[in-house]
């Protein structure tokens, strides 16, 4: 195979490349950060600012933000910290000694994959799924935090607990 490239052809790969990381994220899994739809991100860094929605799975210590009014999906590792303060609907998956924080409308649903920290000023339903054996905090509740179905983990903050 010809290792050499014409100017014009390396000028094409490398449009079709930048093309296929702006739709597709920046990695095919393994280990790398990965994303969707409304996500804007750079580094470890990635922001949700419109009303389309988005979906972003950083396996390390990121700083992720639901800013709009889509529905978010985010997902981090060890050490991250999530911000959902948009009127969209956020869902976050966080690793051990993670924090986020829910200052929106929207609201938060959080599953802790260990120790967490869960800040709720927002008006919007607050919810912590906390993993076995882990301690999951919520703080900053208008009204007291509910612990539901005691043992599993499970804390609520402007809301009802969910069913069983």
């Amino acid at each position: 195979m010809n290792a050499s490239f014409s100017r014009r052809g390396s000028l094409f790969c490398l449009a079709l490349g930048a093309l296929w990381a702006l739709s597709c994220g920046t990695g095919g899994g393994g280990g790398e950060l990965t994303f969707s739809g409304d996500a804007v991100c750079g580094g470890s860094t990635c922001e949700c600012p419109g009303s389309e929605g988005c979906q972003v799975d950083c396996p390390g210590a990121c700083d992720l933000e639901c800013q709009g009014s889509g529905a978010c999906d985010l997902a981090c590792g060890r050490n991250c910290q999530a911000s959902c303060e948009g009127s969209g609907a956020c869902k976050v998956t966080i690793g051990h000694e993670g924090m986020v924080n829910c200052p929106g409308s929207g609201g938060c649903v959080v599953t802790c994959q260990g120790d967490c920290f869960v800040d709720c000023p927002g008006s919007g339903l607050c919810m912590a799924y906390c993993a076995p054996e882990s301690v999951c905090e919520i703080t900053s509740c208008a009204a007291n935090p509910v612990s539901c179905f005691s043992g599993n983990g499970v804390a609520v903050c402007n809301g009802d607990c969910p069913p069983e």
